[in-house]
């Protein structure tokens, strides 16, 4: 119990990376643990079809190349031991005349026993993770073994809760700074849609220069709020058709610095202020509001 402590304390650090590195992670830590297993899967499904990250023993190019349908993955409920699993994909292989049987088990390790779970998010079957001992050997999964696999089942299960738990509180701050957005937007007929076409071009161009995705997710907010303060600039200025006066246009280059001490006062925001901050300074020093150069 302490090695699994252990493993799952390991496992908290891809908590909020992409999902395929945490399941093979997982996968990895499970053969760490569990004396019996020999072989073993973990794979995704993707249009039908199951897709597997990573394998042990088994051939993982052989195993894409099947192109195997979920179908044959639906009859597991949670977690589970079957027993000869080969059998069901080696006949749902012949019906679609994949090839001979003889050709097929060449590829695939006869397996006598495999502990799978199916990977669940918002109830829609996402993937799962297979075990197996193979038919010349004597061993078979221990009581504790299954016990040890549906914890690491209930740990995925968390993890995928933890993620759908940040998308929705995303969700939620994303609308909410929208909202924000669009009150700007009644207050200055210019700035309809152009805060998100910012941050969709910023964040394209952070994508495109391979930034981390935290970074890409940050520049993303910062152009959506990055015009904020012009809340509080008179509308009468925002608005006016023609050219502004000296004294207006120093109104208007107050707004960068206005965003910048509201955001800075929040401990999620703060780290956008500067952004924000900067947003109109040019490389030859002619912006502002500071001048800014180089």
């Amino acid at each position: 119990m302490k090695k699994l402590v252990e493993i799952i304390t390991e496992l908290t650090k891809y908590s909020f990376k992409k999902d395929t590195i945490f399941l093979k992670k997982l996968f990895e830590a499970a053969f760490e643990i569990i004396p019996e297993v020999e072989y073993g899967s973990v794979y995704i499904y993707e249009n039908g079809k199951v897709v597997y990250l990573a394998t042990k023993g088994h051939d993982l190019k052989y195993l894409n190349k099947l192109n195997l349908r979920t179908d044959n993955f639906n009859k597991i409920k949670s977690y589970s031991i079957l027993y000869d699993i080969n059998n069901d994909i080696i006949k749902e292989l012949l019906k679609d005349d994949f090839e001979s049987k003889e050709d097929i088990e060449k590829h695939l390790i006869p397996v006598k026993e495999s502990m799978l779970f199916n990977i669940t998010s918002d109830e829609e079957l996402i993937g799962g993770i297979s075990l197996d001992i193979s038919y010349d050997n004597d061993k078979s999964f221990s009581d504790f073994s299954y016990e040890i696999f549906k914890a690491f089942y209930n740990i995925v299960q968390s993890f995928y809760m933890l993620q759908n738990y940040n998308k929705l509180k995303g969700k939620f701050s994303k609308e909410l700074a929208l909202s924000m957005i669009h009150m700007l937007e009644f207050h200055d007929q210019y700035t309809i849609g152009h805060s998100e076409n910012v941050a969709i071009l910023a964040s394209d161009f952070a994508e495109y220069l391979k930034l981390d995705d935290e970074l890409i997710s940050r520049i993303y907010w910062a152009g959506l709020v990055h015009d904020i303060g012009k809340i509080i600039v008179p509308s009468d200025i925002l608005s006016k058709p023609g050219k502004l006066t000296t004294q207006e246009f120093e109104v208007i280059k107050n707004h960068p610095k206005w965003a910048f001490e509201t955001l800075k006062r929040s401990r999620q925001l703060s780290d956008l202020a500067e952004y924000v901050l900067y947003h109109h300074e040019n490389w030859d020093g002619s912006g502002y509001p500071e001048g800014l150069s180089g």
